[in-house]
């Protein structure tokens, strides 16, 4: 999508202009990115936030689009990204602790994903950890 392909603006516009409801946590985790790049810190706050909310209830489903790799714990790779993203925004807000604490727990789910280790190691470099 917009995000992705790093047109974060335009992916801000179409997300909030869209009425569907359909991937609440898609939705979220794709404005959180996208506020964090764009420095719109409390929107990102707001949006990641309401994505690790939205992991964390096992009450609502959601629609795989992990690919195969993670088909068997699609619950556990959802909070490690939701947890590496919001990770990032505390980097970008300057709280590398607190942002090591997500990456760290994002690790201890043992998904696979690669992004909070890099992230990790980016903040141990004092480097600019990515959504």
């Amino acid at each position: 999508g917009k995000v992705a392909a790093g047109k974060y603006d335009h992916a801000i516009e179409k997300i909030t202009a869209s009425k569907s409801d359909r991937d609440p946590y898609s939705k979220q985790t794709n404005l959180c990115v996208a506020y964090t790049k764009t420095g719109e810190l409390d929107k990102a706050t707001r949006a990641c936030e309401a994505a690790l909310a939205i992991t964390l209830d096992t009450r609502k489903p959601r629609r795989g689009h992990l690919g195969p790799a993670h088909a068997g714990r699609p619950d556990r790779v959802y909070l490690a990204l939701a947890l590496s993203n919001l990770g990032v925004l505390h980097a970008a807000k300057g709280s590398p602790e607190i942002a090591r604490r997500s990456f760290r727990e994002a690790l201890e789910l043992d998904t696979g994903l690669s992004a909070p280790k890099v992230n990790l190691a980016r903040l141990a470099r004092e480097d600019v950890p990515s959504a």
